[in-house]
Order: C-alpha cells, then structure tokens, then sequence
C-alpha cells in the first residue's frame, strides 16, 4: 500500500561532503572548518543543512577538494529547489482519516493539529467537520459528508480550506475511493478493542454495571460498538459473530487505503508520515485515562466477546498478516532487523531526533539495569546480614533460657539449704 509519497532525486550538501569527502580523508568538522576559515559553529550548520553555501566557502571547498566551485554551487542549487518542491508537495497532500474508536484514534489527531501544513476543517470535532452550531452534541455536530452525492462529496473533500479529513462513523454505502488523497486509518485486536471501549463508557457514565463480565453479557448483541464495530466504520453494515460477505467487502475497501497502521505498533508505524513531512516527535498521548483501569474480564467473557467479534477478527488478521510479510521481506532485503522504524532517506533530520532517542532510551535502560544489579545486591547482602543476625539472635535466646534454668536451679539449692 504505498502512498503518495515525495521522493528526493539529489543528496544534500552536508551528506556528499561528510561520505565521499571528508571521510575518505578521516576529516573531522574542526579540521573542515579551519580550512575552509569558517568557525564550528558555521561548519556544522553547514553540514547538518541548517546554513546554505556562499560563494566564499564554495571558493574555499574548490580548493580543498579539487573541485570547480560551480560543482558545489550546483549541489546547493538543486537541493534548494528540491526542498521547495518538498514543501509544497507537503501543503498539498491531502489526507482521508478513517477514525475507528479506541484505536489511538484521538492521539493522532492530536499529532496532525501539531503539523504545520496540516489544516482541519473549521469547525470540528476530534477531527470530524462540524456544524457550527453549539446547541448539536455528539455524533449529531458531524457533517455527514459520505451521504453526500458522488460529486458533492468530491467537492468536499477537496476543498480548498483544508487538507485533512477524520470520519469517526462509517465510510459511507458507496465508498468512493479518491487516488489523489492519502487514505489510512488504524486497527486493533478487536477483543481488546471493545474492552478498551468498555472502560472508556464505564469512565463517562458511573450509572453504566461496573462488572465488565455482566455488561458484556447483556449488552454484547444490543449495543454496535460491542459487535465488529470495525466492520460497521468501514463498510456501514452491523453484523454479529463471522460474516464472511461483509469481511471480505471490507478488506476490498481497505486495500485501497495508502496506509493501515496498528495500535499495537503505532509508534512505529507512525514513522511513516515522515514521509509526508510530518514531525512525529510532536506526539503526545491525549486519550488514555479509561485504559488505566485493571480489566477483570474473565475467560468466558473474553471467549464470547470473541466469537461475537469474528468479522473484525478476519479484517484484523488479514492486514495483520500483510504487515508482517512486509516486514519479513523488508528484513531479508536488507540483510539484519532493525528493531527502530524505517524512515525514508529523504528526512535524515528525523532520522537522527529518532536516534538521539533510542541511545538515550538505551543508555536510560542500561542505567537502570545496574541499579537494579545494585539494588539486587544490596537486598541479598542485607538478607545475609539478617540471617546472620538471626542465628546470634537465637543463640543469644538460647544462652539466655539456659542461665535462666541455671537460676531456677541455684535457688532451689538455696530453697532446700534454708530448709
């Protein structure tokens, strides 16, 4: 499911002078920037693309590295207009969210507002246009686009005003799939899926059986969010248990998505919209107070929630499946697994905030792992201690019961010796 994605034809500046000059002659960028008369500071930002190239220093690298100082003009030029290019494919990408519930859903959204070529509609609801009309509530604030005419909806979705869509309802009966827009949305395992939406009703409404085993059992086939409830946000239709027409009419409609992340995985797979120019350090958590509570859903309850969620199971697994394949392949070709995600070489500024982050998270779980060795120590060493402490303790015990016998002894002797 590839998307719509900006591809970079040339290297920047900093790249080709780091690999194929500066290396080769194991040149550090304190030696670089004396050479060339720069200070460091100048220097890095060179190299890191955060400063352009002035005729000077292009002088100066001519020299350096036997080269015209048109060749790195060039180099600066064609990036310059390729990063251009980059930004306003960015202001016009346009983006389809379909929002299924208490699928990290409300964090991505809070992701995209964050994004500075990201625009919503005004007004909205969690992403979702909206009346503007403060006396609406709930699921009655949407405008119910995917109702709309065929060219009505286009005009909608194209409009100029904004380029970002969320749809937390359904996809509508006649799904209109657009090429130019970049669809995706997020999946769940869906038995996890429903308690998660369990809880979070549980934590708006008091009134609603705290006991998730009974709720389920007399709710699970009246209320929609309790019966394949991804289904229903993906093709319109509610259905119990497996229903293998509507499964597979789904997984048609999805396949033409350009991205179908998971929750279980989001972190990584996020990484993708870096591709689109996206920040994705700008993420926060925003909707996760309901998940805080302990599930205490017993085996049969899960078993029949399961069995009733059959058609979200088979849509699951499918996409499921398919990523893991891709991933395999991807390993193989690359030759090693890489456990951080993959960002395109295009955004190797992100790429170096994301490893700044894993060293710091490695290094942070390294500290730990010695406190816990040390703290480990330390109770082993006191347990020693107090085991010691406890034999003197009932040696002392001992001794003392003796003497106290040998007392009772002695004044016997001194009874019978008066008598």
């Amino acid at each position: 499911m590839a998307g719509k994605k900006f591809e970079f034809s040339t290297r920047p500046l900093g790249d080709i002078l780091v690999t194929d000059f500066m290396t080769p002659k194991k040149m550090g960028s304190e030696q670089l920037a004396e050479s060339l008369n720069i200070d460091v500071e100048t220097c890095e930002a060179l190299l890191a693309g955060k400063a352009s190239l002035t005729g000077d220093v292009a002088l100066q690298l001519s020299e350096l590295f036997d080269k015209i100082p048109e060749y790195w003009m060039k180099i600066q030029s064609d990036r310059d207009l390729e990063e251009a290019q980059w930004r306003q494919f960015q202001k016009k990408t346009r983006y389809y969210f379909l929002h299924i519930k208490k699928c990290v859903g409300t964090t991505l959204i809070g992701l995209a507002r964050n994004q500075e070529n990201v625009q919503f509609h005004h007004p909205d609801a969690n992403g979702n246009p909206a009346h503007d009309n403060p006396e609406l509530s709930g699921e009655n604030r949407y405008i119910r686009y995917w109702e709309f005419s065929k060219k009505k909806q286009k005009e909608f979705l194209f409009d100029e005003g904004y380029n970002f869509i969320a749809n937390e309802v359904h996809l509508g009966d006649e799904f209109d799939h657009h090429p130019s827009l970049v669809y995706f949305t997020i999946l769940r395992d869906p038995v996890k899926r429903a308690l998660s939406q369990f809880y979070h009703m549980r934590h708006l409404n008091d009134k609603i059986n705290s006991d998730v085993n009974k709720f389920l059992k007399e709710q699970s086939g009246k209320a929609k969010v309790f019966n394949n409830y991804m289904a229903f946000q993906i093709t319109g239709k509610v259905v119990k248990n497996y229903n293998k027409e509507v499964a597979e009419e789904a997984i048609r409609r999805l396949e033409k998505f350009d991205h179908i992340l998971f929750q279980e995985t989001f972190a990584e797979d996020i990484a993708e919209f870096v591709d689109y120019g996206w920040d994705i350090n700008l993420m926060s958590d925003r909707n996760v107070r309901s998940t805080k509570q302990k599930d205490t859903s017993t085996d049969e309850t899960l078993e029949k929630l399961s069995g009733s969620l059959g058609t979200d199971q088979a849509i699951y697994d499918h996409f499921w499946k398919k990523r893991q394949a891709a991933k395999k392949k991807a390993k193989k070709a690359n030759g090693f697994a890489s456990s951080q995600p993959h960002i395109s070489s295009n955004t190797l500024f992100y790429k170096d905030k994301w490893d700044e982050k894993f060293n710091a998270l490695e290094e942070i779980q390294k500290a730990q792992k010695k406190t816990n060795m040390e703290l480990r120590q330390r109770i082993s060493d006191q347990h020693v201690k107090f085991k010691e402490k406890s034999k003197q303790g009932v040696a002392k015990q001992e001794r003392i019961k003796a003497l106290h016998e040998e007392n009772k002894e002695l004044r016997q002797q001194i009874t019978d010796m008066k008598i």
